[in-house]
């Protein structure tokens, strides 16, 4: 009987079917290491750190010359005292200590969305909170307020007789009921704020919306950006300005308007209210149409439009808070007699030592000087923190460059996510003393700039600890020096006295805790403030341990004299101020030993100094004592919350595995030389060549996939042999994931496992047929052993001194970041150039169409394990670790810096397609081939 006999092996690869020759591997290898350099070196172009000295304040100088020119007169009180509106009308309510959001939603128990649109007790309550607000802060030295509201004020009728009769709100809509009633019970109360001496001002961001006026904007101005409105089109403030029209009419007794460009969106409203903000107004003409448009009601009602400069620092406007050059291009051209323009004191946001802001010292504008009496950065006054001093020299070099400073603008609430940091609303609810102290004295700065800081200071003390002048003594004193504890306890002084620039932006001066709260340990960041620190790390660390000291002294001192002297005068405030001092002792504690910990640890990383090895580990040690000692106190106080330590408790565990860490790296490392050596030409033996054990050939196999991959499909093999060697190819990326990562995740390590995994078994399977089943196992090792070259590499690096030294060296050292993408970069391609080397024996249709499989099961696999770009951000905090992806940071990579994380359909669509073309592709082949 006949029988058909499979084709020989040779048919396979015989010559005509091996593309091969010696040169072409060489080649391929030396033009994907060319494409790997040119990438990494792009990247390079792009990303680049800067740590240098801050430069000279130059504002000194630019007063003198102006004090010499026009002799203004500090004594004479600023015209326009304005402060925002407390924490009147803000609710308790809420996830207080985890929620990020920007929201104040100030009179939201107040204003309602359904009828009867005002909750008239809850009106009362804010009725009288706010008439003894407005006499205090009158009382303080202050004459003007800002309200947050506007459209909950306005119904646009005069658009409606503008654009013959196409009304905005229907007659029988909601938003027209609802703001009659808002205008009947807040109408009488600022009609009696402006009797009291305090001009009230409304604040509000631009774009300022509803739906029924988005849909109107995007009408009459649609543009292709997220919001949809064209805001450099007249005809948007057309509509606006004869809001601000109607509104001025229907309430006479308000003096203006605040109006904020630089932030809004979803993290600044919230998502079932009908009133939100959008950051739409993003570049020089869409400003300049918005005050040319809103300016002339302003002029013709005699009221004042108050422009704030605050901008986040990405794009066109991102600059014009803290850029004089910006400042003059943007709003040179402008001028008017309603316009004020208010700008942060600071270079920045409201960071300690940044420099004063060069803005404030010139420009045609009438300004405000902004300044926080609750530091949002530097604990939301849950601890001593007394800027005056800081107050009365920003004023008075200001005023002495600027004589058209005009004015103050005093936030003794907002700023930052209030809901973050403890729960307390100045002046009614938490404890809000020391934030009081900043508010009074910075007030009585603004009625006589040249007051002798102290003088206000004691007068404060008095009136809060009573006029015992041993106890008034003892409150100055604590306030002074513990202000100098905070510069150089909560902040890292040789750090923060230096600028450091990444692309496009300026890192603020405190990068070791991060939203009010987060003790970073994320390497990315720590890396940075060691480098900037390197040179000073023994006086840093003095310095923190000594503002330790100090915070507990105070505590002490203020202690001592309270129980001599102010036990009568002095109950509940005495007994929440020295909980404050406490809070503050043991969050300083846990603030040295971190700075201690990891600044020692990088030290190390550096130079390998054994001693910097001891303060770790010392540092270590206190590190974990203090922390547990301020979440016993203060973990569940939400007055003073104790801070988040995740990030840097991760660290130190981290850092704590480095050890073994290495050890297993070097065993791992010294195990696949021996194996490779096992399988190199040199390692073979006759015995070998001929068949040998199953190690021989694993080592074969191995060494054929790493360093001759184009070989493999001509070299002999079994299924086992390739099965051993994938699976060890995934071990030792396993293996190097994890040790990058800390461990932090299996997912992290499955999933990367399962991508690699998929891919080969994909590329195997594709080998079907004949020529399949001649070359099984091939295909797999492929898709895997390539890696093994460049893993052994970085197992190397991590060997020598740890992973986190590998992340340091990545972040801060140039040459070594080239060379690591260079690495990663060419061994993907290398990996792709060795997949279709292994299948030289098929036609171009089963190359092409393994190739295309394989890459379209990766992304779908990838679209699979990652479908939601912002949760994949969100790891790179925790688990990662590697740095901070806040609910604020996503927010700002998505709204100004315009990233799109949402990827869409796409990776299904085209992974489906490279996948099924693939296949279809590599069918076609075998049956020709067959």
């Amino acid at each position: 009987m006949f029988r058909l006999q499979p084709p020989s092996r040779d048919r396979y690869i015989a010559p005509r079917y091996i593309a091969m020759s010696r040169w072409k591997p060489l080649a391929f290898g030396l033009i994907q290491i060319v494409l790997a350099l040119s990438a990494a070196l792009a990247f390079e172009s792009v990303y680049k750190i800067e740590v240098r000295p801050r430069p000279p304040d130059p504002l000194p100088s630019q007063a003198a010359a102006a004090n010499a020119r026009t002799e203004p007169d500090h004594r004479q009180a600023l015209s326009l005292r304005l402060v925002d509106s407390g924490g009147v009308g803000i609710p308790l309510t809420g996830d207080w200590g985890e929620d990020y959001s920007h929201d104040l939603r100030v009179f939201r128990e107040v204003i309602l969305e359904e009828s009867p649109y005002v909750d008239r007790a809850a009106y009362r309550r804010v009725d009288r909170q706010w008439r003894a607000y407005v006499e205090r802060m009158r009382a303080y030295g202050n004459n003007a307020i800002v309200i947050p509201l506007l459209l909950e004020l306005t119904d646009f009728d005069h658009v409606y007789e503008a654009n013959g009769g196409h009304a905005i709100y229907d007659e029988d809509s909601r938003f027209r009921a609802r703001h009659a009633a808002v205008r009947h019970h807040f109408a009488p109360l600022l009609e009696w704020t402006n009797q009291q001496g305090m001009q009230p001002f409304l604040g509000t961001d631009m774009l300022t919306l509803t739906p029924p006026l988005l849909r109107h904007l995007r009408d009459l101005a649609p543009d292709t950006s997220a919001v949809g409105i064209d805001t450099s089109d007249p005809a948007v403030w057309e509509v606006y300005r004869a809001g601000l029209e109607e509104l001025f009419d229907q309430l006479p007794s308000i003096a203006g308007l605040v109006i904020r460009i630089g932030e809004g969106g979803s993290l600044y409203h919230t998502e079932d209210w009908p009133y939100r903000s959008e950051p739409a107004v993003r570049d020089a003409a869409s400003l300049q149409a918005m005050l040319r448009g809103l300016l002339p009601v302003f002029e013709a009602r005699g009221k004042t439009l108050v422009l704030r400069t605050w901008s986040v620092g990405v794009g066109e406007l991102g600059r014009l808070h803290v850029d004089p050059k910006v400042y003059e291009t943007v709003l040179g051209e402008i001028d008017s007699p309603a316009l004020i323009v208010s700008t942060k004191y600071t270079a920045g946001d409201f960071f300690s030592y940044l420099p004063l802001n060069p803005t404030l010292a010139g420009g045609r504008h009438r300004r405000l000087v902004e300044l926080q009496a609750r530091p949002e950065f530097e604990g939301f006054g849950a601890f001593p923190n007394f800027l005056g001093e800081e107050y009365a020299r920003a004023l008075r070099t200001l005023m002495a460059a600027n004589p058209r400073i005009v004015g103050t603008y005093l936030w003794p609430q907002f700023g930052g996510p209030l809901r973050a940091g403890p729960r307390s609303l100045y002046p009614l609810h938490g404890f809000w003393q020391w934030t009081d102290a900043n508010v009074f004295v910075a007030s009585r700065l603004a009625v006589a700039p040249e007051t002798d800081v102290g003088q206000p200071l004691r007068q404060w003390a008095a009136a809060t600890f009573g006029d015992d002048p041993t106890v008034v003594s003892a409150v100055t004193r604590l306030l002074i020096r513990t202000r100098k504890a905070v510069l150089e306890g909560f902040y890292i002084r040789p750090f923060a006295e230096r600028e450091v620039h990444v692309p496009g932006l300026e890192l603020p001066p405190l990068m070791w805790i991060f939203e009010w709260d987060m003790v970073g340990g994320w390497h990315s960041l720590l890396s940075i403030v060691y480098r900037g620190t390197r040179g000073r790390i023994e006086a840093a660390i003095g310095e923190g341990n000594a503002a330790a000291l100090e915070v507990r002294r105070a505590r002490q001192q203020l202690q001592e004299a309270l129980t001599v002297h102010g036990a009568d005068s002095c109950t509940a405030v005495c007994e929440e101020a020295l909980r404050s001092l406490e809070y503050q002792e043991t969050l300083f504690d846990v603030l040295a030993a971190w700075r201690q910990a990891f600044l020692s640890y990088y030290h190390w990383i550096e130079t390998g100094d054994s001693a910097a090895w001891t303060d770790w580990v010392a540092g270590r040690e206190r590190f974990e004592i203090a922390a547990a000692t301020h979440i016993a106190r203060f973990g569940d106080d939400r007055d003073f919350p104790a801070f988040d330590l995740t990030s840097s408790a991760q660290a130190v565990t981290f850092g704590g595995r480095a050890v073994w860490v290495q050890r297993a790296a070097a065993g791992l490392l010294i195990a696949m030389v021996i194996l490779l050596g096992i399988g190199s030409p040199l390692g073979r033996t006759r015995r070998v060549t001929s068949g040998g054990g199953w190690l021989a050939r694993v080592g074969r196999v191995a060494w054929t996939a790493a360093a001759t991959p184009w070989r493999l499909a001509r070299e002999p093999r079994d299924l086992r042999s390739s099965v051993a060697v994938a699976t060890l190819g995934l071990v030792l990326v396993g293996f190097l994931v994890g040790a990058l990562t800390g461990f932090a995740s299996v997912s992290i390590g499955a999933r990367s496992l399962l991508l690699i995994g998929v891919v080969g078994l994909t590329f195997e399977t594709t080998a079907i047929g004949i020529a399949g089943r001649e070359g099984r196992g091939r295909l797999l090792v492929a898709a895997v052993g390539p890696l093994i070259p460049g893993v052994i590499v970085l197992l190397g690096l991590i060997a020598y001194r740890g992973p986190l030294a590998f992340w340091y060296w990545f972040w801060m050292v140039p040459v070594f970041r080239v060379s690591v993408l260079t690495i990663v970069l060419a061994m993907l391609l290398w990996t792709g150039y060795a997949m279709l080397a292994a299948r030289t024996a098929d036609a171009w249709r089963g190359r092409v169409g393994g190739s295309l499989a394989a890459a379209g099961a990766g992304l779908l696999t990838l679209a699979v394990l990652l479908p939601n770009w912002v949760d994949v951000l969100r790891f790179l905090d925790r688990p990662l670790n590697v740095a901070p992806a806040t609910e604020t940071m996503l927010f700002a990579l998505q709204t100004y810096a315009g990233v799109n994380l949402d990827a869409g359909r796409l990776p299904w669509v085209l992974g489906t397609l490279l996948l099924v073309g693939g296949y279809a592709l590599s069918a076609r082949a075998t049956r020709r081939l067959a």
